[in-house]
């Protein structure tokens, strides 16, 4: 089977599916959405099954027009929320009305082939409107994000993002609080991704920096392999996004034996962190209650230290449900179903 995926964020699932018989080509946008489009359609007729890959930042991947030319059966991957549960943000209720567009135009005009949801609220959503829906999340690299030598000096919580929607207000203030109160709990805040038209919140950088706090550290973005090691030297990951579609860096953190207290929104593996006690799953947005947990797993890493390390092992246990090598049957079997559909659309 020959599957183009179009911006799909990880090279990993890409080379697990060749083990699976698959060429999987990904293709990076670099041309205008018209003409990117055409080369989408002249390549498709090599392929049986084309995946986009949707964002908040892309436009047009997924209007009839851009695709109407394809030869090959087509996936849209989700990887932004169908619809954001919490918008109390103008530009949020927008993206709501522009999705439900989206949705119509799909249901009248039958856009792609199949949808492909990374966590249960938009599969049961996407079901509910009668699309064929398939639900498998996202994966991570177990060989990259592995557990490291952890401080036992001090309490190293890492946060990564820039973005409003990535709760870094919440997070910092957050931060200014405990730092404060605790000199043997330092905070690490790394930069994600800068271009977003929609929500992007540096101003925390000067926040932090002119607090006088000394151990608050600001980072600006790392290359993977950086951020992986900083993960596996620290003992707790701050996910305080208000929305995602999954939250990779989750299982990320779960991988490098890291606990992780995060909101109850949908994308994140709340009900596994809960079940096997890798995380603290927070009232949405409640402040209190995050802090809360992180408080609960800096005193077990302080006064009980034999069983923060049984946490820790537990969380890359429960990491490797996860792991590419093991997702990667189950995207095979996604794009499997899809191809075999019947003729392509002419």
């Amino acid at each position: 089977m020959d599957i183009l995926f179009v911006n799909f964020p990880s090279q990993t699932l890409l080379d697990q599916l060749q083990g699976y018989g698959c060429k999987a080509v990904n293709l990076e946008e670099d041309a205008s959405e018209l003409r990117f489009g055409r080369l989408i359609s002249r390549l498709s007729s090599s392929f049986d099954v084309v995946y986009y890959t949707k964002f908040v930042s892309r436009g047009l991947e997924d209007l009839p027009p851009y695709i109407s030319a394809l030869r090959c059966r087509s996936v849209l991957g989700f990887h932004t929320p169908v619809l954001i549960d919490h918008p109390e943000r103008t530009i949020y209720k927008l993206y709501n009305i522009v999705n439900s567009g989206r949705l119509m135009a799909h249901k009248c005009i039958r856009v792609f082939d199949a949808f492909h949801s990374l966590n249960s609220s938009d599969h049961a959503l996407l079901s509910m409107l009668g699309f064929r829906s398939y639900l498998v999340p996202m994966g991570y690299d177990e060989m990259l994000f592995t557990p490291c030598e952890k401080s036992q000096e001090e309490f190293r919580v890492l946060f990564s993002g820039s973005l409003y929607h990535k709760g870094v207000d919440i997070a910092a203030n957050l931060a200014y609080t405990l730092a404060r109160k605790h000199n043997d709990m330092r905070f690490v805040f790394v930069d994600g991704a800068r271009s977003s038209f929609i929500d992007n919140a540096l101003g925390y950088r000067e926040y932090l920096g002119n607090s006088g706090i000394g151990n608050i550290t600001s980072l600006d973005e790392l290359k993977q392999e950086e951020f992986a090691r900083l993960l596996g030297q620290s003992h707790l990951l701050l996910f305080s996004s208000r929305w995602e579609s999954f939250g990779r860096v989750v299982v990320e953190a779960l991988g490098s034996g890291c606990p992780v207290v995060c909101f109850d929104i949908p994308g994140p593996p709340s009900s596994l962190m809960r079940r096997f006690g890798v995380g603290h799953v927070a009232r949405p947005f409640d402040p209190i209650d995050l802090a809360g947990g992180l408080l609960a797993f800096y005193n077990l890493w302080k006064k009980r230290p034999e069983e923060y390390l049984e946490l820790s092992k537990r969380c890359r246990s429960v990491s490797l449900m996860f792991s590419w090598r093991r997702l990667a049957a189950k995207y095979f079997e996604m794009f499997k179903a899809v191809s075999t559909l019947g003729n392509p659309r002419s």
